[in-house]
């Protein structure tokens, strides 16, 4: 019984301890998750993490697209405190799929991301 509770003893403060670093570096783990997505979609982008707590991820400067080509554009508005994106840009976002704007068809976007690929 004393054998537990030295193991428990010796376990207990080294998983508090992995616990507390990556609750100190979760920003910088956050960024990495971030920058793979973007990077295997192919999507250049630049952002500031704001904030990263247990239930609230807020972004703020998310620059899209690379600034030499006529696509790229910047949402320069600060998130709104409960979302993770501006106002304006949760409102797209949050929208049902039957209601989105601007909706395209598969083949028409994969041939629009082709012609895209094609000019780099």
């Amino acid at each position: 019984m004393r054998r537990r509770y030295k193991v428990a003893a010796v376990i207990l403060p080294i998983l508090a301890t992995v616990i507390l670093v990556v609750w100190l570096q979760r920003q910088s783990i956050a960024g990495y998750a971030i920058d793979r997505v973007l990077r295997q979609n192919n999507v250049p982008a630049q952002y500031k993490i704001v904030s990263i707590s247990t239930g609230t991820q807020r972004l703020a400067d998310i620059r899209i697209g690379d600034p030499r080509h006529p696509d790229f554009h910047f949402c320069g508005r600060a998130s709104a405190e409960w979302l993770p994106y501006c106002s304006e840009h949760a409102r797209r976002a949050y929208q049902p799929p039957a209601r989105r704007a601007g909706e395209r068809d598969d083949q028409a976007h994969r041939q629009q991301l082709l012609r895209r690929q094609a000019m780099r």
